[in-house]
């Protein structure tokens, strides 16, 4: 369905978001990233001056893809500018992603300061959000991190 829509409206920002979430819904990561930057280009030519609720939620899938297939820089680069902006600065799920691509590259200091912000925000009703990303989520990755570090009390203490 959203292929054929489509094809009727190229240019729509929201039938581009749909296709793109039809893609990453498939685990097709670098299809969805093609339809989600174009309904983000359409979206910065034509409403620059606003930020529609769909519009948050693609900015987390672009991360989601990136991390999914294996971008970390590019992925560290697009939330860090993303976080810089006021729509986007308690979005909970972003830090995770960043903590996530920290993670990855082995920068764990990193990667637990991005965690710890995450349970900072706490859980938030104002975004599309992963039930648990702002408590037990990022309580259990530190863990995992000083388990991996053999800090033995520091982990226990997270996994508690």
């Amino acid at each position: 369905m959203p292929m054929q829509e489509y094809k009727k409206d190229p240019k729509n920002p929201f039938v581009n978001y749909n296709l793109g979430s039809t893609y990453f819904v498939e685990c097709n990561y670098s299809k969805a990233l093609k339809y989600f930057f174009a309904c983000n280009e359409i979206l910065s030519k034509r409403f620059s001056d606003s930020t529609f609720l769909y519009e948050k939620d693609m900015m987390k899938r672009i991360a989601q893809c990136l991390l999914e297939i294996k971008e970390y820089e590019n992925c560290i680069i697009f939330l860090e500018g993303l976080l810089s902006e006021k729509d986007y600065i308690n979005y909970t799920d972003l830090y995770y992603f960043l903590g996530e691509c920290y993670f990855k590259k082995k920068n764990f200091q990193t990667a637990i300061e991005n965690y710890t912000r995450c349970i900072q925000i706490g859980e938030r009703r104002d975004y599309i959000s992963r039930q648990g990303i702002g408590s037990y989520i990022p309580l259990l990755k530190i863990a995992e991190i000083y388990a991996k570090e053999n800090k033995v009390m520091e982990a226990t203490r997270y996994y508690m």
